[in-house]
């Protein structure tokens, strides 16, 4: 019989591999140990929101509601799709799950979303056929929040794995007399998730562990286990139930790195601790533990996410509050919401080119979807907010993880952000870290959790945004909001009559650099009636490039250099300018440049200085020729051929000094 991706045949059957094997072969090993420990995590509902079927789960009576809530519990986390709730008539209804001990004590469970519409004196009463029940009422269905509250014990009859516990909303409170209000919208009575632990190993008396860590990637040789007890001398990790490494000294409190054989793309991983000599149980690996990804990237899809805000006024790229009116665009075809991933999006599949999502809003734009709150589409204000990106699922085999790069946030001609001003490193400059807003539809992980500019990879000068994180499920219905909700700049305004486009990197797996990049790229300026000029560009890629010059959108003819110069500017050249760049494996345009003609006399010649490693980029407006000199008093000769914007590399100890002097 295969059980799973790994043989069992290099592990001796121990009580601790026993414990965790798949429920189908439980049954046929009893034998081997005197007890079993096994956790069951039923569900009301599964992904997409269709309603769990029975067994385990069944509704008798009442309105039952989908829930978007989701609980926050960190031991045994449920997915998200997990939830219902019922709000009228008398709720009544039936779990059996498949437990592995007959005979067998289990503790039993739930867990609440948060929210204001759990009253805390929700009394129900329980009833069971097949085994025995520790009380037959319970206030643990309104108990506290993002926890596993108690309800009962349940001791299967001889023979039993399958007992069938009915709950029902009681008209009674705790002392079987006082009335307790009719369920409703406003006292809500959250049905599941339920979990059924089992006592009946020593395994229960230590303490579980959290989720392990991301990224977790096929051919990773280690998982990182956090949540690990000071006094535990033994951590282990496991792979659809069979052990793949165990740390076994230098164990610490808090997160531990556990060396393992290679993680196999699909496999779910969780991870035990041991104190005094006792080893912790496993999860139930066919429902706890985040799906091992194929690496980074898989293929998505994107939609961008705004909010109305009929307070905004502008300018472009002005930081705002954001604002709970939000919509996706372009999506289409459902509701939204919390618990689904939007549909529509564009695809974006893994290469080492950078790729553009362009979106066009208002009435005859892109299709817009309602995602939260109650925005008026089309939009009667033509500011909006700039509310994040949704990353959704479209390869339904893989989790990730996802490293992703963005640069060049543009809104019609105006660049909003090329995070050029900012140090490497520095975090959440637009995008907050995926953690605040975790992964819809599904358990977050912990790891990665990342939102910094990086100069490993940049569209146009040297930096760019990462932002990683992983899926914790292969579902289409799980989906990761970055929100725009950073520290530096948040929910830039965008103007909603002209397109937004945002800059992608998503790299194939073992790919950790764009194959085309723009190291300077032409800068909006203002030039002189009568006077020069000078725009450039410099491409990193595999060479030969062409280049394409345009003028408002438009070819310019015979504009197909890494230069265009015009020798003596007029009113028509005044416009938007843009180079397109390609080489044999990618395409580049880059940012806007806006070129503003004035009639003024040009300004004394000023240089301005910007850091683009390996290079300064030297540039200055006006008809002057540029000079240097290695001291600063010493004499300066002409930079042959040079033009605004000037590159020139430097290194430590080479110092030189620039003037500019008139023709």
């Amino acid at each position: 019989m295969k059980l799973n991706k790994r043989s069992l045949s290099n592990y001796p059957p121990t009580t601790a591999a026993v414990k965790v094997l798949t429920l189908a072969l439980l049954a046929s090993v009893l034998t081997m140990a005197t007890a079993v420990a096994d956790t069951v995590l039923v569900l009301s509902r599964l992904s997409g929101g269709v309603l769990n079927n029975y067994p385990p789960y069944l509704e008798v009576s009442g309105t039952f509601t989908d829930s978007s809530g989701n609980s926050g519990v960190a031991q045994d986390p449920v997915p998200a799709y997990g939830t219902r709730f019922g709000a009228g008539g008398v709720p009544i209804w039936i779990v059996s799950p498949t437990l592995a001990n007959a005979g067998g004590v289990y503790e039993v469970s739930v867990t609440l979303p948060v929210s204001s519409s759990i009253p805390n004196d929700i009394a129900v009463d329980i009833a069971c056929v097949g085994g025995t029940l520790s009380t037959n009422k319970t206030l643990g269905f309104g108990g506290p929040q993002s926890t596993w509250n108690f309800v009962c014990y349940v001791t299967n009859d001889v023979g039993v794995v399958e007992p069938e516990l009915t709950f029902t909303y009681s008209d009674t409170l705790m002392d079987g007399v006082t009335p307790q209000g009719a369920p409703s919208f406003s006292r809500r009575v959250y049905t599941a998730p339920l979990r059924f632990k089992g006592i009946s190993d020593p395994c229960i008396n230590t303490a579980a562990l959290p989720p392990v860590y991301g990224p977790v990637a096929a051919g990773q040789a280690y998982v990182d286990v956090p949540g690990v007890d000071a006094a535990a001398t033994a951590v282990t990790v496991y792979a659809d139930g069979v052990q793949i490494g165990q740390l076994s000294s230098g164990v610490t409190e808090g997160v531990n790195r556990v060396t393992t054989t290679a993680l196999v793309k699909g496999e779910k991983i969780v991870a035990t601790q041991t104190i005094a000599g006792q080893e912790g149980c496993a999860p139930n690996p066919t429902t706890f533990g985040p799906i091992v990804g194929g690496g980074p990237n898989p293929y998505l899809r994107v939609s961008l996410i705004l909010d109305q805000d009929p307070t905004l006024t502008g300018p472009i790229g002005a930081s705002s509050a954001g604002t709970a009116n939000e919509y996706w665009i372009p999506a289409f075809g459902l509701t939204g919401g919390f618990a689904t991933a939007p549909a529509g999006g564009i695809v974006i599949y893994p290469e080492q080119c950078w790729q553009t999502v362009t979106v066009y809003p208002g009435f005859f734009g892109d299709p817009q979807l309602t995602f939260r709150g109650t925005p008026s589409l089309p939009d009667g204000n033509p500011y909006a907010a700039f509310g994040g990106i949704a990353f959704c699922v479209e390869d339904t085999t893989d989790t990730g993880p996802f490293e992703i790069y963005i640069d060049n946030l543009v809104n019609g001609d105006t660049l909003i952000e090329g995070f050029e001003s900012y140090t490497n490193g520095q975090p959440t400059v637009i995008f907050g870290n995926p953690s605040s807003a975790g992964i819809l539809g599904g358990p977050p992980l912990a790891q990665p959790n990342v939102s910094v500019v990086t100069s490993d990879n940049a569209d146009t000068g040297t930096k760019s945004l990462r932002y990683s994180f992983q899926l914790s499920d292969s579902l289409a219905t799980i989906w990761q909001r970055a929100p725009a909700n950073g520290s530096v700049r948040p929910f830039p305004v965008v103007d909603l009559s002209q397109p937004i486009s945002i800059r992608l990197l998503v790299l194939p797996v073992g790919a950790t650099t764009a194959g085309l990049t723009l190291s300077s790229a032409p800068v909006s300026q203002t030039a002189y009636l009568g006077n020069p000029l000078n725009l450039s560009v410099t491409a990193n890629g595999t060479p030969p490039y062409n280049y394409q010059w345009r003028l408002d959108g438009n070819d310019i003819p015979s504009a197909m250099n890494s230069t265009y110069n015009i020798a003596s500017v007029s009113p028509e050249n005044a416009g938007v300018y843009t180079v397109q760049v390609s080489d044999a494996n990618c395409t580049i345009v880059s940012p806007p440049a806006v070129i503003t003609v004035s009639d003024a006399p040009p300004p004394p010649g000023r240089i301005e200085i910007e850091w683009a490693s390996p290079n300064v980029i030297l540039t200055w407006e006006g008809n002057y020729v540029l000079q240097e000199s290695v001291l600063v008093n010493g004499t300066y000769t002409d930079v042959n051929g040079a033009t605004s914007p000037y590159p020139t590399p430097v290194s430590a100890g080479n110092s030189r000094y620039f003037r500019l002097r008139t023709p």
